[in-house]
């Protein structure tokens, strides 16, 4: 068996030179320039880089920032659709400052969130914070299909942005409820054209509110005949509305002691008033 030209221990096999490939690599070590070699280590004969130096050396490098350039900075970063470099640098012009990639690196390390969406197209990563809110609230309000036709983007990008918000991918309509009515749907339209963000068919411990808004608005669309409207009928005409009637105590009681804000559309409103009551309803809750 041969021996090590470096340390002299013994190779496991007979053409070996070297015993491992730190003695293959330390006796490699100036080969190529060894007059560089002598004069570098000559150069810093007496004052070595320590790990302390090192350290020193790196502080002193890294870019002074106010605070609040720095709030801003950390605000930009975690946005949750600016990932790379230029990306950061482009929301930041707005505030008039710009960062190198070293620092764009570091700072990333330093104020990122953990959980990050990754390989977003550069259009994407341009948006601003009220479009990326559009994107989101369409993923929520419309076929996931739809949202990407709309903004040119492939399947596996949705599904990213929708692992990300914890969504499911909407094959159809959200409005997918089978008995909705023509006032229903003439609500959840307005809704849509006005891009108010809603969950309809809404369940609360059993009970279901056609419409969620503002996290704790319920709105309930009430036909004049089933729901017997006070402003038609003096007192139920049908064993039906006497059931609806109760039904509505039910949930109305239910909503209250949950903090939720219930609001009563009758048809008759809709028929007469059309949007306007709509309007007047948005703009007090939203």
């Amino acid at each position: 068996m041969n021996k090590c030209r470096l340390c002299g221990t013994k190779t496991k096999q007979k053409r070996q030179k070297y015993c491992s490939r730190e003695c293959f690599y330390v006796s490699k070590k100036g080969k190529l320039r060894p007059e560089h070699g002598a004069k570098v280590s000559k150069a810093l004969k007496g004052r070595a880089f320590s790990a302390q130096r090192c350290k020193n050396i790196s502080e002193a490098k890294k870019r002074r920032f106010t605070d609040t350039e720095l709030e801003k900075i950390k605000h930009v970063i975690q946005m949750p659709n600016v990932i790379s470099f230029d990306a950061t640098n482009k929301h930041l012009c707005k505030y008039n400052i710009s960062i190198s990639q070293r620092i764009h690196v570091r700072l990333r390390k330093e104020y990122a969130k953990q959980k990050e969406l990754k390989f977003l197209p550069t259009k994407i990563q341009f948006f601003t914070e009220t479009e990326w809110a559009k994107l989101v609230n369409g993923l929520t309000t419309k076929k996931s299909a739809t949202v990407a036709k709309q903004y040119n983007l492939n399947k596996k990008t949705i599904k990213r942005i929708l692992d990300f918000h914890n969504l499911r991918w909407i094959r159809s309509s959200p409005c997918a409820f089978k008995g909705e009515t023509k006032i229903e749907k003439q609500v959840r339209e307005y809704l849509e054209e006005h891009e108010v963000s809603y969950v309809q068919e809404f369940k609360l411990d059993k009970k279901y509110f056609d419409f969620l808004i503002n996290d704790n608005v319920l709105i309930e669309i009430q036909g004049d005949f089933w729901h017997c409207n006070p402003n038609i009928y003096n007192q139920p005409i049908h064993k039906i509305q006497k059931r609806n009637i109760k039904n509505d105590k039910d949930k109305l009681y239910l909503a209250h002691t949950n903090g939720y804000k219930v609001i009563y559309i009758w048809e008759k409103q809709l028929l007469e008033h059309g949007d306007t009551i709509l309007d007047k309803i948005i703009e007090e809750n939203t």
